[in-house]
């Protein structure tokens, strides 16, 4: 992970979870770093009482796929 930026947010409201991909300048393209957050939100929302999950991503898109630039990275290769 290049940097330490929140690649993902979970917020709660009347038992609806929203969990959002906070990579807008990458279209919310998935590295490891979003990998592990969405798993992560996941768990944490798995333990909550909410009844509903809805998932997002900030900025023009919901998700642009798998960030091309870290693939190598993510299969342990250099890039």
């Amino acid at each position: 992970m290049s940097d330490n930026t929140p690649r993902v947010s979970v917020t709660y409201e009347n038992h609806i979870a929203h969990v959002r991909l906070t990579r807008p300048d990458k279209m919310n393209a998935v590295d490891q770093a979003m990998i592990d957050a969405v798993i992560a939100a996941g768990l944490e929302v798995a333990a909550s009482d909410a009844r509903v999950c809805v998932i997002s991503g900030e900025g023009k898109g919901f998700c642009a796929g798998i960030d091309v630039g870290s693939l190598g990275a993510m299969i342990g290769k250099d890039p």
